[in-house]
């Protein structure tokens, strides 16, 4: 009698205990469970970098006529648009001021990148006041055409600028691939430079 009624109090005493620890163990698994549920964490989308807009009066993405057929992008899509195309813009300018050119790689995709690292192996340049122009985005979202007006400022002279790039999305991201410029309005800031 004894042994059975030291059991039972043994047993009531460890119940409460065994209860809490069950919970814990079923609330555990029950927030695994809801973490396989959420799907992807939508910032990964951008590897590790910033959605950086530029300010309205630096760079503007005009998407009122396109051009050349496709579709129009989302709001998260030309804004990851511009982003991207602004930072492969800083990249050049950082790449001018430092003289590294390591991080281009990550915003301009081949043929452009060649250009890109010539021209600044031929003296660099910055650039301000783009005016970005969407001429096509495919159906699929993975590629996009632009059309961009620009200032180029070297040691020597400043351009006003027209662009055309292309973009491609590679693997989450987006890079310059192609880049055509045609160069008007030459004003030489350094008088004793020969212009040709």
């Amino acid at each position: 009698m004894m042994k059975t009624r030291l059991k039972f109090l043994l047993f009531i005493g460890i119940l409460p205990l065994a209860i809490i620890v069950s919970l814990l163990l079923l609330l555990r698994f029950s927030n695994i469970i809801s973490s396989f549920q959420a799907g992807a964490d939508p910032a990964a989308i951008f590897r590790g970098h910033q959605l950086i807009l530029p300010a309205v009066e630096d760079a503007v993405l005009l998407v009122s006529d396109l051009k050349r057929g496709g579709k129009y992008p989302t709001r998260s899509q030309r804004d990851e648009l511009i982003a991207s195309y602004w930072l492969a813009w800083e990249a050049i300018d950082r790449a001018y001021q430092t003289g590294l050119t390591q991080d281009l790689a990550t915003s301009w995709a081949l043929p452009a990148l060649d250009i890109v690292i010539q021209s600044l192996a031929e003296g660099g340049f910055r650039t301000e006041q783009h005016q970005v122009r969407l001429i096509y985005f495919s159906a699929d979202g993975t590629f996009a055409s632009v059309e961009d007006k620009f200032i180029v400022y070297t040691d020597h002279y400043r351009l006003n600028v027209k662009g055309d790039a292309m973009l491609t999305l590679d693997d989450g991201r987006w890079r310059v691939r192609y880049l055509e410029l045609h160069y008007n309005d030459l004003v030489t800031i350094d008088s004793t430079v020969a212009i040709k």
